[in-house]
């Protein structure tokens, strides 16, 4: 129910794991409406931390470069147990200066 940055104080960083924890993923993958929401946010961020466990639509990452023009943060890519969105979290890190580390699950590289 929250909206707005969350300080980094002891009590924001665990309100933040406890929501965390109670996240249920529902639907497939559509990134956009949270970079719609993090660029609206004021102060922007510093850095941006995107993670995904699937594919999404190609077009995303011509509207994350367009929200992130002015802006110019780096946005950090990573991606789990599946490479399907290698190409376009490559393509993303890459154009905002961020990186990009995929993270395999079970030992499976």
């Amino acid at each position: 129910g929250r909206t707005g940055w969350i300080e980094a104080t002891d009590r924001g960083k665990s309100w933040t794991r406890r929501a965390a924890m109670d996240l249920q993923p529902v639907g497939g993958t559509n990134p956009s409406p949270g970079f719609f929401y993090v660029f609206s946010q004021r102060p922007r961020p510093d850095a941006i931390y995107f993670m995904t466990d699937g594919e999404f639509a190609p077009e995303v990452a011509a509207e994350i470069a367009g929200l992130n023009a002015q802006s110019d943060v780096p946005i950090h890519c990573i991606a789990f147990g599946t490479r399907e969105a290698e190409p376009l979290m490559r393509r993303i890190a890459q154009q905002s200066g961020g990186t990009y580390t995929f993270v395999a699950l079970g030992g499976v590289p």
